[in-house]
């Protein structure tokens, strides 16, 4: 057998498996069987240290580690290349090992309606399921839905921000500072006269936070919340009042095993004051498949209601005009009777121009 390097493991083809049209993880050899420690650990060398320890976490537990994080980059690579995303540098002018980073979709800041993730991963709403099924597991699906809508996207990862572990003098953006970091220098300054968000798990506790401390251009732009799983319950403050601006825009799933998807929940609805249904399961890493279709009605109504008081296309004034014609032409000399009809002209111009304003 041909064995390699722990460092030579770097995406899942290298380990010898790959996704399949259903986006089940299988073996490119043809065979069926999903991967197990046991089946990472032949690819590795005997003399290689994860695969001498079979108990400690640098054996099954690191190779299990390190085939995620292959799987992770599988996901990225996907999404920018079919989607054509970019990354967006947080804070600008950083590159991947000084900061981090927010996903986007090409001109983003052009689209009349830009769709806002506010997840743990920009990619993925779970690493642990990914291998199950790519589709279930990533925001693909969501993606492409904005892509046949023709939203403009941003993703955040709200704990994925620089950050060593063994040095915490190093860290520099908590996930508050980072989302609004991302707000402040690229979701603020977009054209977008509509913004929906979807929040995720524990990161729909900052989309709380963002509707306070971005108050006005939450009140002004943002058209509807969809909260998947979690709490929108900052742990800092677990009995909030939640303005009525944020309420009324947001709906919440929230898991709960003994109800069926979307049956009311009126009890957790008066004390928040926000539409709570339930997510049809206890496990907040399945809310956003299962809710998935709901989630995305509650978008598309919102967006209707908005626009049919509010058309989706603007008329957008130019700048004033400087000048009669924009090409260089000859110095002459006016006479008198000459430079009062230029002089006319350039005031009707500018009567018209008052008038469209």
């Amino acid at each position: 057998m041909n064995y390699k390097k722990e460092s030579e493991l770097i995406t899942i083809k290298d380990y010898g498996y790959g996704f399949n049209s259903l986006g089940e993880l299988r073996q490119l050899d043809g065979k069926k069987e999903k991967y197990s420690y046991d089946q990472l650990r032949l690819l590795l060398s005997p003399t290689d240290r994860s695969y001498q320890c079979r108990t400690s976490v640098w054996g099954p537990e690191r190779i299990r580690q390190n085939f995620e994080k292959a799987m992770k980059k599988y996901v990225k690579d996907y999404v920018i290349e079919k989607f054509k995303y970019t990354k967006l540098p947080v804070p600008e002018g950083s590159w991947e090992k000084t900061g981090t980073y927010a996903l986007a979709s090409h001109k983003y800041f052009l689209k009349d309606t830009l769709l806002v993730f506010v997840t743990i991963d920009s990619a993925i709403w779970d690493d642990w399921l990914l291998s199950q099924n790519l589709y279930k597991y990533s925001m693909i699906p969501y993606f492409q839905h904005a892509k046949d809508r023709g939203y403009g996207v941003v993703s955040m990862q709200m704990w994925k921000h620089w950050y060593n572990w063994n040095d915490y003098s190093h860290r520099v953006l908590t996930g508050q500072e980072y989302a609004e970091y991302v707000w402040d220098h690229y979701i603020s300054k977009s054209q977008a006269s509509a913004i929906v968000i979807i929040g995720h798990s524990g990161a729909s506790e900052e989309v709380t936070e963002m509707a306070v401390k971005k108050k006005e251009d939450f009140k002004r732009r943002v058209k509807a919340v969809a909260l998947l799983g979690g709490s929108p319950c900052s742990y800092r403050n677990k009995n909030p009042k939640f303005p009525k601006y944020y309420a009324r825009v947001t709906k919440h799933w929230k898991c709960d095993k003994s109800l069926s998807l979307g049956v009311p929940l009126e009890d957790d609805t008066e004390k928040t004051g926000i539409n709570t249904v339930s997510a049809g399961t206890n496990n907040y890493r399945e809310a956003p498949h299962l809710c998935m279709e709901a989630a995305l009605k509650f978008i598309d109504k919102k967006l209707k209601k908005f626009y049919e008081t509010q058309p989706k296309t603007h008329k957008v004034l130019l700048p004033k005009p400087t000048q009669v014609n924009s090409r260089p032409r000859k110095k002459c000399n006016y006479t008198d009777d000459a430079y009062e009809d230029l002089k006319d002209q350039l005031d009707y111009m500018d009567h018209q121009y008052e008038d469209e304003l």
